[in-house]
């Protein structure tokens, strides 16, 4: 008897099966249906990458390039970072900036206006690619497992990380989405 089936008799619940229903496929075997993409990402794209300066926003705003798409890439710092705004040397005029900390909502509601006041095409798409790391702390500041001790994370920390990574992308949201519209 496995530990499954006893922890089952132990709490006097029946066992779940595991297994496949009649409903259901072996995972690599259902037909694979095309879906024609309704919004492709290509020359009539207008797209805004929020945090566009390093990572996985940096890689998204090179393929958009790629594609011929136009992007608006938002940065944090005054200036974009070099990273970033040596793109534009290949991009014929298709990417912009404009500033913007996802964690500072006037800063999101400022760079909305910029863009709405620069009277460019309706965005098409909207990726959001910005966040910071949690506080480098630990749960009680003890050193365990080969880790070295920390000092415990503190509700501040915490609360701006929240602000960054969960607030924020609602935030950008509210004040984007109504720049959005349909590609020509």
């Amino acid at each position: 008897m496995n530990l499954g089936v006893t922890l089952c008799l132990a709490a006097r619940v029946a066992p779940v099966r595991m297994g496949y229903s009649a409903g259901s496929a072996v995972p690599g075997t259902s037909v694979v249906e095309s879906q024609p993409s309704l919004t492709p990402l290509d020359h009539r794209s207008h797209v805004l990458v929020v945090g566009a300066t390093r990572g996985l926003g940096l890689e998204f705003t090179r393929a958009l390039l790629e594609r011929g798409c136009t992007v608006v890439a938002t940065h944090r710092s005054v200036d974009p970072p070099p990273a970033l705004s040596d793109l534009s040397t290949n991009a014929d005029g298709r990417l912009s900036f404009v500033q913007l900390d996802v964690a500072d909502e006037d800063s999101v509601a400022r760079a909305a206006a910029t863009l709405s006041a620069r009277g460019t095409a309706p965005l098409s798409h909207l990726i959001h690619s910005a966040g910071v790391y949690g506080p480098k702390g630990s749960f009680d500041g003890v050193a365990r497992h080969g880790r070295p001790a920390a000092p415990p994370v503190r509700n501040a920390d915490m609360l701006s990380t929240y602000a960054a990574n969960a607030v924020g992308p609602l935030l950008v949201a509210q004040h984007f989405v109504p720049l959005m519209g349909p590609t020509d």
